[in-house]
């Protein structure tokens, strides 16, 4: 694709058929976490203290807004931050319940495809930074296993308490899922986690410490990602962008599907 090439509708659609199932793959794997959904809506509750990880997905025109409500009503029963997530064809009431519950901070997050992720640019070995070496965390590691929650966290700027069941190994053991650590002289420096679904890969996770950023581990570590998704059939990849991070991807080849309301607390 050129660089202000569009990424066709199909596309999108299966790719983000492929996030809603990687997401409930993941969630599954969190002690006492709960998911429902319906075509155009999915609860979800994980229990961490993270609002992203509780809450609502959208997803379409007929998501029904009493059972969006319910769902809220009992997060908010449990005392859990949570977030809304919404497509463009999300139904008009959205707005006005995301406002009565609080969810006053509105960011809107790209949703981004690679429809040839073969040709991803970066995934030669002259293409990845001098001395860095990244490999798949084996989950009965347990000491690389905390390393990459580490790396999550410190890239995130967050407690490695509320991060690490992202990556813990009963999730990492799942089919497809795969967390990454890079490292320069032996020193853990970036880490990146893969989900390969229904064909695709979901490239989710890309966290390098504030002192390590500028020196192209996030560009590295993703077409890393994307890369092993391809070796295990994958024909198309997908990520949800930050604006830290927006660039990186458009110049690998990623290209904006649709773009998502992200509904936080205030």
């Amino acid at each position: 694709m050129g660089e202000g090439a569009a990424v066709p509708g199909p596309v999108t659609e299966a790719a983000v058929a492929a996030f809603v199932g990687a997401m409930r793959t993941l969630i599954g794997a969190l002690p006492a976490a709960q998911w429902a959904e319906t075509r155009d809506l999915v609860a979800y509750t994980t229990h961490l203290l993270l609002p992203r990880f509780n809450g609502l997905m959208v997803l379409g025109a007929g998501a029904d807004e009493g059972t969006a409500a319910r769902h809220l009503d009992e997060l908010v029963d449990l005392d859990l931050p949570f977030a809304v997530l919404s497509r463009p064809s999300a139904p008009p009431w959205l707005a006005p319940l995301t406002t009565e519950y609080g969810l006053t901070t509105l960011e809107h997050e790209p949703f981004m495809c690679l429809a040839e992720p073969a040709t991803v640019a970066g995934t030669a070995p002259g293409d990845v930074p001098v001395g860095l070496t990244i490999e798949a965390v084996d989950p009965a590691d347990l000491e690389e296993v905390g390393t990459g929650a580490r790396l999550l966290a410190d890239g995130f700027e967050a407690p490695v308490e509320l991060l690490a069941p992202l990556v813990a190994p009963e999730v990492l053991a799942l089919p497809g899922m795969t967390a990454y650590v890079g490292r320069v002289d032996g020193q853990p420096r970036t880490t990146g986690f893969g989900a390969v679904t229904d064909g695709h890969v979901g490239v989710f996770n890309i966290a390098t410490p504030p002192e390590h950023r500028g020196r192209g581990y996030g560009r590295a570590v993703t077409a890393r990602v994307v890369a092993d998704g391809v070796l295990a059939g994958a024909r198309t990849a997908y990520l949800q962008a930050s604006p830290m991070g927006l660039g990186v991807y458009q110049r690998i080849g990623f290209r904006t599907g649709e773009t998502w309301r992200c509904h936080y607390p205030g």
